[in-house]
């Protein structure tokens, strides 16, 4: 799975759910793209390579990015929809 495919699943989801307001998830989910791609070009380029860092470290990783303490709790939601995304599809890949 490459990044725009990771990215469009993530809004894919967010956009299946039963949000009372999705413009905050998906307005989230363009701030977090634009800072991986800025700050983290590995990623970008390797996504499944998320997998191998802490989640709770990358999240902090990217509040720090922000000049922040935590990410707000729409952006945590995005973190954790990239990791389970891509444990769904290494799940897929293994079966």
């Amino acid at each position: 799975m490459n990044w725009t495919d990771l990215i469009k699943a993530v809004k894919d989801l967010l956009l299946s759910k039963d949000l009372s307001d999705p413009s905050i998830r998906l307005r989230a989910l363009t701030n977090l793209d634009g800072i991986v791609r800025k700050s983290y070009p590995n990623i970008v380029n390797t996504p499944i390579l998320l997998l191998q860092k802490d989640k709770n470290e990358f999240k902090a990783q990217l509040a720090k990015v922000q000049n922040k303490t935590v990410l707000n709790g729409a952006e945590s939601s995005i973190v954790n929809n990239f990791y389970q995304i891509l444990k769904a599809s290494t799940d897929d890949a293994n079966k």
